[in-house]
């Protein structure tokens, strides 16, 4: 295996490992948002939750599937895939402040686009 596909499956197992951490907090996410006493939050508050989760597992699958190519469009995917997770963590930095899965990602986001920038242009 070679050391792009190392950084592609080290990254996109950061992200799908991210998925579950996340996803295991779904009834803190609902107890939470219960408490505001707002039906209309209390309601999507988790569909929001699963969908960013599933959003989480979907990337995580297309870095793996792209990553294994060599094609110059597929390496520009791979970078733009990477970038994601990174806006996605700076964005819960700003409003929740730092913790793991958030860290998480950022480290998944650099790997993919080391992988992405590392790739050969041409198979």
């Amino acid at each position: 295996m070679s050391f792009n596909k190392v950084l592609v499956t080290i990254g996109s197992l950061l992200i799908f490992i991210t998925s579950f951490l996340h996803i295991s907090a779904t009834d803190l996410a609902s107890q939470a948002a219960t408490a505001i006493q707002s039906p209309f939050f209390s309601a999507a508050v988790k569909p929001l939750w699963i969908t960013f989760t599933s959003h989480l597992i979907v990337f995580s699958i297309i870095a793996i599937i792209i990553g294994f190519k060599g094609s110059p469009t597929m390496q520009r995917l791979l970078i733009l895939i990477g970038i994601t997770p990174i806006i996605d963590a700076a964005m819960m930095f700003y409003y929740i402040g730092p913790f793991l899965p958030e860290l998480m990602l950022v480290a998944a986001g650099m790997l993919l686009i080391t992988a992405g920038l590392l790739k050969p242009k041409t198979k």
